[in-house]
C-alpha cells in the first residue's frame, strides 16, 4: 500500500480519487457588465444548466491530495487538465475542491 502524503487542506482522499483545486472561473465573452454584476450579486439567478453560458468553468487545476489506490505518481501542486463536467464538488473550510476518479483526468503538465 502506498503512503499518502498529508496535505495543507487536511483532507485525505480515498481509493483512486484525486482532489483538485480548480483555477478560478472566467467571465463569459459577450455578457454585459450589468448582467455579470447582477449574477455576482445574486440579483439574477440562473438555472445551473445555463450557468455554463455565462461563466466558463475551469479545466485546469492543481492536485491537492490523492488516494492510496492511484496508479499514477502524483505530486502536490501538479497541474492537471480535466473535463468540464462529471466531477464532485466539495466545499471545505471555505474553499471549493473537485474530486475526480484518477481515470477522469486527461492530461498533466510535467
Amino acid at each position: 500500500m502506498k503512503k499518502v502524503k498529508s496535505t495543507k487542506s487536511g483532507l485525505k482522499v480515498l481509493n483512486d480519487r484525486v482532489l483538485v483545486l480548480p483555477e478560478k472561473e472566467t467571465k463569459a465573452e459577450g455578457a454585459t457588465p450589468e448582467v455579470i454584476e447582477a449574477l455576482e450579486s445574486k440579483k439574477l439567478v440562473l438555472a445551473e444548466a445555463y450557468e455554463a453560458y455565462y461563466f466558463k468553468r475551469p479545466q485546469w487545476g492543481k492536485v491537492v491530495s490523492w488516494g492510496d489506490r492511484c496508479r499514477y505518481d502524483w505530486r502536490t501542486n501538479q497541474k492537471v487538465y480535466f473535463p468540464r463536467d462529471g466531477w464532485a464538488k466539495l466545499n471545505y473550510q471555505g474553499t471549493e475542491y473537485l474530486i475526480f476518479s484518477e481515470s477522469q483526468l486527461n492530461a498533466t503538465e510535467p
